[in-house]
C-alpha cells in the first residue's frame, strides 16, 4: 500500500520525497486523486490509515484528520448485511435423479449436510 502511494505521489510532481518528507500538501493532493478516481470508500478508508500510520511512524501524526469525515468520505456499504445462517440451504447439489445420480455426486463433499429441496 505504501509502496502505491509513494509512486502516486511520484507521478503528482513530488519526485524526491523522504519518508520525513510527508507535509498536509502531499496528504490533500492524494485525497483529490483518489476522490477523482472514484475508489470506493472501502479503499479510501484503507489508505488513508496507511498514510495515518506513514505519518504516526515518522512523528507527523498531526498532519493527517483521524476523522475520515474531515476528508468527505462517505460510510462503507456492505453487502450482504443480512444473515445466510438461518436455514442453512445454501450448498452444493446435484441436479438429477437419484437413480441417474452417481454415488459421488449425491454425498455432501463436507459435513454441512445441507439438505435438498424437494418439489
Amino acid at each position: 500500500m505504501l509502496d502505491l502511494i509513494a509512486n502516486q505521489l511520484h507521478e503528482l510532481g513530488y519526485k524526491h520525497m523522504q519518508a520525513r518528507s510527508l507535509k498536509p500538501k502531499h496528504i490533500e493532493a492524494l485525497v483529490s486523486l483518489w476522490k477523482d478516481q472514484r475508489i470506493s470508500v472501502g479503499t479510501f478508508k484503507n489508505r488513508l490509515s496507511a498514510l495515518r500510520w506513514w505519518a504516526n511512524k515518522v512523528g507527523k501524526a498531526d498532519i493527517i484528520a483521524r476523522d475520515n469525515n474531515a476528508y468527505g468520505i462517505g460510510n462503507r456499504r456492505y453487502i450482504g448485511e443480512a444473515s445466510k445462517a438461518c436455514g442453512g440451504e445454501g450448498g452444493i447439489r446435484t441436479h438429477g435423479t437419484l437413480a441417474r445420480t452417481l454415488d459421488f455426486e449425491s454425498s455432501p463433499f463436507d459435513h454441512s449436510g445441507t439438505s435438498p429441496h424437494w418439489s
